[in-house]
């Protein structure tokens, strides 16, 4: 509660920049947490929580810690102070575990070994009182190839800024490893094996990001001057010590304590090890900064690195543009020459002698005959090229490579051991789409009603009887299906009407006959001529009823199979071109998967908007 009370005091005032900097980094943990280091966002919220958050800093020894712990004892020892036990301490603690060591002040010098992580040593320590620091002593293997290995993909910013502490997690000696991040981090090793050591290990990496977090030493015999500031630089760790022993011997060593301090390098590294510390009033902590800043930019390399890789995927499974174009002007031929095929065919078929032979007045004889004689206008004539066209089109698809294998899907398992697709998870990218991708079922088996009643809706997959299916093939199902809906659901009532037409015709003839007679008998004055003029009204009635009725009839089916015709050449037009164009909805083509962006497109765009709000935020304080 007392830190909670302290956070809301500091954002009290004029400017409430730390609040919204803490509030857009949570907001950065959350939107691009594929694409941060989360423990180190954590330690720049924690920082942002206090005005005097404690900064802290790796010495990290290269392929070991003895070196480490002796220089941050010479850079913590005052040199107007007797030499104190802490100082020993600080090179023995800790040593035989190979455990890291954590420095903290405290007024009595005291250690903490019941963590398994490492050690804590507790010192009184001026540099670590005024400049609030903590020290982690730890060592970074870079000799060997396994580590080199990882160094390539975590990079070597991430081994010195985020070390690796090892804990026993068993007696038979297994370990895990915790991280344990920090603000700053001096790598220091001793000889010139160290110095190549360390460029093999950064070999690739752009360590001058990181200039201002990672401090290279090298301890050497002879000190040799850095050229540029930001360099690796040289210390003579032996002139250091010497200079400390004579200036604790007597006062009146001052100079040559100067002269041995500064000639040996360690003054720089001093300056360094605090020169994040230093917060004028009302400023963010410039450790503090520069470790979000950094935080910043590494996400921001992340997720470029992601996006070249996820174009170069996209670029090694692209179709070329030429291709598509050829596939789809191939389309375009195809379905003119569909509707063209549709239009003349059945021209020819309704003006043929065969379905003459369904004339009104031949239906007398021929009423069985209209199932056959319609079913076979729809086998022969109704897009009959246009179905093997499509075939061989769709196997053009498939060699461009913007189907998946016909071998993987359908056509060549039976039903019952047909591969099935998996269900994706929540988060994943749609798979590629296959040859199944161009049957969907409750578009393609249109019904007979659709084109007659507007409040008749398609039927769903669930109302579709499996039976009436056709077994799948590697090709669109559209025309095949089309037609078999048309032979199952529009014949039969046309079959109906002509035979109860045909029964409905006699009846009004007998009945009309059989009065005329009555007539005729019961009445004495009437004649045969008056008599049969109530039989033929009768049948000229009855017969031009059938004639009317009938021939709306066959006039509505051919309109409904030409119709039905048209409506299923659009939809095979519209779902190969979504594959062939790549503007599939369900993300089957090209650029279906974000639009271009890859997988995981929609991710990195918002991670990206949340590094830049962080960034205005910096760029405003």
């Amino acid at each position: 509660m007392a830190g909670a009370a302290q956070y809301r005091a500091w954002f009290r005032g004029p400017e409430d920049l730390p609040r919204e900097l803490h509030e857009t980094l949570s907001e950065l943990r959350s939107k691009a947490a594929n694409y941060v280091n989360l423990s180190r966002l954590q330690l720049a919220l924690r920082g942002l929580e206090s005005r005097d958050a404690v900064i802290r800093v790796a010495v990290l020894g290269l392929n070991d810690q003895a070196a480490a712990r002796r220089l941050i004892r010479i850079l913590l020892a005052d040199p107007l102070a007797p030499e104190q036990p802490w100082e020993k301490q600080i090179e023995t603690v800790g040593v035989s575990d190979r455990r890291g060591l954590l420095l903290r002040y405290g007024e009595e010098a005291g250690t903490n070994l019941r963590s398994p992580l490492l050690s804590t040593l507790a010192i009184p320590s001026s540099t670590l009182r005024s400049h609030n620091l903590e020290i982690l002593i730890s060592s970074v293997i870079v000799n060997s190839i396994a580590t080199n290995s990882m160094s390539t993909v975590a990079g070597s910013k991430e081994a010195f800024l985020v070390p690796a502490l090892e804990t026993a997690t068993s007696t038979r000696g297994r370990s895990s490893t915790v991280t344990y991040p920090v603000h700053q981090a001096l790598v220091f090793g001793e000889g010139i094996e160290s110095a190549v050591a360390y460029a093999r290990f950064t070999a690739g990496q752009d360590m001058a990001q990181v200039s201002n977090l990672v401090k290279v030493a090298i301890g050497m015999d002879v000190r040799i001057p850095s050229a540029e500031e930001g360099e690796v630089s040289t210390v003579n760790l032996a002139a250091a010590e010497t200079a400390i022993k004579t200036f604790r011997n007597s006062l009146d060593n001052s100079i040559a304590y100067e002269h041995g301090w500064l000639g040996s390098g360690m003054s720089k590294l001093a300056e360094w090890l605090v020169q994040g510390s230093h917060v004028s009033d009302g400023a963010l902590n410039p450790a503090v900064r520069a470790l979000a800043q950094s935080i910043l930019d590494d996400t921001i390399e992340t997720i470029k690195n992601e996006e070249l890789h996820q174009s170069a995927e996209l670029a090694a499974t692209a179709v070329p543009a030429s291709t598509r174009q050829t596939l789809h002007a191939l389309l375009k031929t195809w379905v003119e020459q569909a509707h063209t095929e549709l239009r003349d065919e059945l021209d020819l078929a309704f003006s043929s002698r065969r379905w003459r032979r369904l004339s009104w007045w031949k239906l007398f004889w021929r009423v069985d005959d209209v199932s056959m004689i319609a079913s076979e206008v729809l086998e022969r004539s109704w897009l009959v090229e246009a179905e093997k066209e499509i075939i061989w089109l769709v196997g053009r698809i498939t060699q461009a490579g913007l189907l998946k294998d016909i071998s993987e899907d359908v056509g060549v398992h039976p039903p019952a051991t047909r591969k099935q697709r998996e269900p994706q998870s929540l988060g994943q990218s749609p798979p590629p789409p296959t040859l199944n991708d161009l049957i969907p079922k409750s578009a393609l088996l249109r019904s007979s009603s659709t084109t007659t009643t507007a409040t008749t809706s398609a039927p769903s997959d669930s109302d579709i009887d499996a039976s009436r299916i056709p077994p799948p093939r590697p090709w669109p199902l559209q025309i095949p299906l089309a037609r078999h809906s048309l032979c199952t659901s529009t014949l039969p009532p046309l079959q109906s009407l002509g035979l109860s037409l045909v029964i409905q015709t006699l009846q009004t003839l007998t009945v009309t006959s059989a009065l005329s007679a009555l007539v005729y008998v019961s009445v004495s004055s009437t004649s045969v001529y008056e008599a049969g003029a109530i039989a033929a009204l009768g049948t000229v009635w009855a017969l031009r009823r059938m004639q009317t009725v009938w021939e709306q009839e066959r006039r509505r089916w051919e309109g409904e199979v030409r119709e039905t015709g048209r409506g299923v050449l659009r939809d095979v037009e519209a779902v190969v071109a979504g594959v062939v164009v790549g503007d599939r909805e369900d993300g089957g083509g090209l650029e279906g998967k974000d639009r271009g962006l890859g997988v995981g497109g929609e991710e990195r765009r918002v991670a990206m908007e949340a590094v830049r709000k962080v960034e205005d935020v910096l760029e405003k304080m």
